[in-house]
């Protein structure tokens, strides 16, 4: 801690561990607050892991699937579910774990700041990374990662100080940090253990071979336990069983423009462009870390700072089970342009990095209650669903009322978790998952994991059929494909639920398929889907954008 000196303000004069506690607490409080004003979090996953926690305390109740046990990696939010999920119930354990996440971030990232950038860096870094707590990770609820991107923060910090002074305190709080960011998500320890791997490089490349090897030996001693768990993890990732269904990512590498546009995009941009104004930091830590590439700090520079780049780079966007492989990288870059925040900055960017924060704060509260909004309306028919109904989802509206995740997608796991119906659409496909399907799904859900292209006949034919095809036999063909939907779901389900598109534009569409497109009218309506029901179901339920159907007693399997 520096000596305080005349004219200081009441922030520079108290101590380091009391400066990166109030700058947690200010993190967390402008956060956390929408966590509590609404029953579900609306985190596009996030049903599905609640559908199943639901069905792991129910296992017999759901014979198509296998639990996979808790001792692997990814596993930490289904270990809270399973732990604290017998003392409250899951939605409330939900909010539990995402204020721990949060409250976990708001400390790591001011820790790491004094700790390898200096205390004097601490307040313009703190105007920074305020879009970072409630990250892109965790409001697409990819909750695992979430929780270990601040573990594997602190493992970095714990290395840190064990480096040139190693003990054993530090030594096992270091690997404390290692394996339980290992049991949260492997790709974030990952990425710590190659910044960290290449700081040792670095440094070996100056010294004789038997002082390399004695000081490899000391400073990879606390990793050597997660380390192993990582490497049964690569071993075990090549044993996937394959589904006749597809369900995973296919491979997939985004375009360099994209990687620019998804620095922001896919970390510190929230639910919508209610949260725009985290585009400000974005573009200030991308210029701070462009200017100051070549400072010397701890992990992120030199041969670190080049891995993480090109990992951002170079790694796919998708692999098979994997989405979003390369954003796992944008957290890593923006804690290093974080490190390279000035030592002070112009009062009227201060003010301005307030004030977005502020409006930030306020725009991801009102994107909190705009989905809670469409999240009642897409569970109101929970009265007349049967308790365990074989229940088969077809979402069209995915993204609700936002437009940078997709909060309904996995709406369909609230009556799982509320009702115990099936969740036929459930993360079962990797041993990776908590849940793994016993056998192969049936082919029907295929619609239910795709359901777009059904959605309207100008979508099936202009995005998904050869233009060139005459319109009468694509129309054929659209409804050949609805004959064969109702044809599966009436043999393998009883339960149908449909949540169609409001007046908005084919908000989830990408760019391709939008362009393709016969005519820009809105689409379906549930009134207008009515007539592809067949005489096999009921309806029971229809409201302005949700129906439920049921399949007749006397039908049967067909």
């Amino acid at each position: 801690m520096t000596a305080p000196t005349s004219g200081q303000s009441w922030f520079d004069r108290i101590s380091d561990r009391s400066a990166i506690l109030v700058v947690a607490c200010v993190l967390f409080a402008l956060n956390v607050w929408p966590v509590f004003i609404v029953h579900y979090l609306p985190y596009q996953d996030l049903p599905n892991h609640l559908a199943s926690a639901a069905i792991v305390q129910k296992i017999d109740q759901f014979p198509e699937f296998e639990f996979n046990g808790l001792f692997k990696t990814n596993a930490i939010l289904f270990a809270w579910f399973f732990y604290v999920g017998k003392v409250v119930s899951l939605n409330t354990a939900a909010k539990l774990y995402t204020v721990l996440t949060m409250a976990l971030t708001s400390f790591a990232l001011p820790e790491a700041v004094v700790l390898f950038a200096g205390r004097t860096r601490l307040k313009s870094a703190a105007l920074l990374m305020w879009p970072m707590i409630q990250s892109w990770f965790l409001i697409t609820g990819m909750l695992n990662f979430a929780l270990g991107l601040p573990l594997s923060i602190l493992f970095l910090c714990a290395m840190h100080r064990y480096w040139d002074k190693p003990s054993w305190g530090q030594g096992i709080l270091a690997a404390f940090f290692a394996v339980t960011g290992w049991y949260a998500h492997v790709l974030a320890l990952g990425i710590a253990g190659l910044l960290m791997g290449m700081r040792l490089l670095q440094e070996m490349r100056a010294q004789s071979l038997r002082d390399a090897a004695r000081r490899f030996y000391w400073i990879a001693l606390p990793a050597i336990p997660a380390g192993i768990l990582t490497a049964l993890t690569a071993i075990n990732a090549g044993k996937e069983r394959q589904f006749t269904v597809r369900m995973g990512f296919g491979h997939s590498y985004r375009a360099p423009w994209e990687l620019i546009y998804n620095f922001w995009d896919e970390y510190f941009h929230g639910f919508s462009n209610l949260s725009i104004t985290s585009l400000l930091p974005a573009v200030l830590v991308g210029v701070y870390l462009w200017r100051r590439r070549h400072e010397p700090i701890p992990f992120f520079s030199g041969w670190g700072l080049v891995a993480i780049v090109g990992g951002y780079v170079f790694v796919p966007h998708t692999r098979e089970q994997w989405a979003f492989l390369a954003a796992r990288f944008i957290p890593f870059l923006l804690i290093a342009g974080f490190l390279r925040a000035p030592e002070s900055m112009n009062r009227w960017l201060q003010r301005t990095l307030v004030v977005c924060a502020l409006l930030y704060s306020a725009g991801m509260g009102v994107d909190h209650v705009r989905i809670e909004r469409d999240r009642r309306e897409i569970t109101a028919a929970m009265d007349v669903v049967k308790p365990g109904a074989k229940l088969l989802p077809l979402i069209f509206d995915q993204r609700g009322p936002v437009s940078n995740t997709f909060p309904m997608m996995h709406a369909w796991g609230y009556y799982t978790l509320e009702k115990g119906a099936s969740a036929p659409l459930l993360f079962a496909s990797s041993r990776s998952y908590a849940l793994q399907f016993k056998e192969d799904p049936p082919e029907v859900l295929r619609y239910g994991y795709s359901p777009i292209p059904m959605s309207a006949l100008d979508i099936f034919c202009g995005g998904v059929q050869d233009l060139a095809l005459p319109l009468a036999d694509c129309t054929a063909n659209y409804l050949r494909e609805w004959k064969r939907f109702w044809e599966g779901a009436a043999a393998n389900f009883d339960h149908v639920l449909v949540f169609t598109w409001d007046k908005r534009v084919l908000p989830a569409l990408d760019g391709e398929s939008r362009s393709r497109l016969r005519s820009n009218q809105p689409v379906r309506t549930e009134q207008e889907f009515l007539k592809y029901v067949p005489d096999t179901f009921e309806q029971i339920f229809l409201s302005r954008r949700l129906a439920v159907f049921r399949r007749r007693t006397d039908a049967g399997a067909r």
